[in-house]
C-alpha cells in the first residue's frame, strides 16, 4: 500500500483523517513523489515521437515519397499542438499574473502622467497679471 492509496481512501470518504494518519504512521508510509518521473517520461515520449516523425520526413524526402512526408507531418503537427496547449495550461496562472500586472503598470503610468502634467502647466505658463513679453529677459 502506498501513501497515495491511503490519501485516495480518505478523499473518497472511506476513512477519516485520524485513521489515515494512523495508517501512515503504522506502516511508515512516505508521500509519493512520482510527479517528476511522470514529467520525465512524458517529455521522453514527446521527444521520441518528434524525433521519429522528423526521421520519417527525412526518409520520405530522400526516397521522394510524398506519403511518408505527409504521414510524418500529420503526426508531428498534433504533437506540437498538444505540447503547446499543455504548456499554456500549466502556465496560465503565471501568464494571467503577468497580464494583470502589466495592465496595472499601464494604468498607473497613465495616472502618474496626468498628475505630472498639472504641475508642469503651472511651471510653463506665465504667472497671472504678467505679460508674456515681461517674462523674457
Amino acid at each position: 500500500m502506498k501513501y497515495g492509496d491511503v490519501r485516495k481512501l480518505q478523499e473518497s470518504g472511506f476513512i477519516t483523517d485520524e485513521q489515515r494518519q494512523k495508517i501512515v504512521e503504522r506502516f511508515n508510509l512516505k508521500e509519493d513523489n512520482t510527479r517528476f518521473l511522470v514529467i520525465i517520461s512524458f517529455v521522453g515520449a514527446v521527444l521520441a515521437l518528434v524525433v521519429f516523425c522528423l526521421l520519417q520526413i527525412q526518409v520520405g524526402l530522400q526516397a521522394r515519397s510524398a506519403d511518408l512526408v505527409n504521414l510524418g507531418v500529420v503526426f508531428i503537427a498534433p504533437d506540437i499542438i498538444a505540447v503547446y496547449l499543455g504548456l499554456f495550461v500549466t502556465m496560465a496562472f503565471t501568464g494571467l499574473m503577468f497580464v494583470v500586472s502589466g495592465v496595472f503598470l499601464i494604468v498607473f503610468g497613465v495616472y502618474l502622467e496626468k498628475k505630472r502634467r498639472a504641475p508642469m502647466k503651472q511651471i510653463t505658463s506665465p504667472p497671472e497679471g504678467l505679460r508674456p513679453e515681461a517674462t523674457q529677459i
